[in-house]
């Protein structure tokens, strides 16, 4: 919802905005890549859930992979 709306009083139902909201943040991708440096987009969702814990089990035992991969999460 935007500044001049919120002043002149349109409000969007709550349900509304709820369901934009989380439209809005599945539609989200980012922009990651593999092993052989081919550039792949997923959802932040499919990245959370798929990615992520994967790349943190590999990258374990490695100090500065571990920061990195934790460092992108938090950015994201």
């Amino acid at each position: 919802m935007g500044i001049l709306e919120k002043m002149l009083g349109k409000e969007k139902n709550k349900k509304e905005q709820v369901a934009e909201d989380a439209k809005a943040s599945e539609s989200e991708t980012i922009e990651i890549f593999d092993e052989y440096g081919r550039k792949m987009l997923v959802s932040k969702k499919e990245w959370a859930e798929k990615v992520l814990p994967d790349q943190i089990k590999s990258h374990w035992e490695d100090a500065n992979a571990l920061y990195n991969d934790i460092l992108f999460a938090l950015l994201r």
